[in-house]
């Protein structure tokens, strides 16, 4: 859903720039996510990993304290070795009920009301929300996106549109090393449209 801005020019005809944004949110660059048990917007976990341990897979997981619109994203690495990658996805936390058409419980009065015995997706989902006793990606935004030598400029990886994600869902960011590479680094920024920026 976009809208459009109204700007004139200096004789006084309309300029009109489309937007990606819901009315009323803001454009808003950030390399961190919320701290969420203090309610602090751009608080949270920054969006950049150092694999120091030399682990064959990193990850970080963050989250938002309102609805988000994530548009473009800006990649920087440093020391990657050929096979190291970057894998972003939208993560459904644990034991935390999500409003679905196919989900797999329906919430009656306040309470989880499982549509089958079994946790695992199946034809017969029947349910008004996805519950599982795992987490479980929903959404996977880069997939394994080679990461080679190092990049201080930065990659942009632009969208054409906007991918809405519910607070209630973690972004999870996953840093592969197939050398288990311990000079690898890489962070992230993201342009998104939010209700409130401080």
């Amino acid at each position: 859903m976009s809208f459009k801005h109204q700007v004139l020019h200096r004789d006084g005809s309309p300029k009109v720039y489309e937007s990606p944004s819901i009315s009323g949110e803001y454009l808003y660059f950030t390399s961190r996510t919320d701290d969420i048990d203090n309610k602090i917007v751009g608080k949270g976990p920054k969006l950049f990993l150092e694999n120091t341990n030399a682990l064959e897979e990193k990850h970080i997981i963050g989250q938002f304290l309102e609805d988000i619109q994530v548009k473009d994203a800006y990649v920087f690495w440093e020391g990657a070795t050929w096979g190291d990658s970057l894998t972003v996805e939208v993560v459904l936390p644990a034991n935390t009920p999500y409003p679905s058409d196919r989900g797999n419980i329906n919430i009656i009065d306040g309470n989880i009301v499982p549509c089958t015995t079994s946790q695992i997706p199946d034809s017969t989902w029947t349910g008004t929300h996805m519950y599982f006793p795992i987490d479980v990606s929903l959404i996977r935004f880069i997939n394994e996106f080679m990461l080679n030598g190092s990049n201080s400029v930065g990659t942009v990886l632009k969208s054409k549109g906007v991918a809405l994600i519910k607070k209630e869902l973690q972004i999870k960011m996953i840093l592969k090393s197939e050398t288990s590479n311990p000079n690898l680094k890489m962070g992230l920024i993201v342009e998104l449209y939010r209700d409130n920026t401080i």
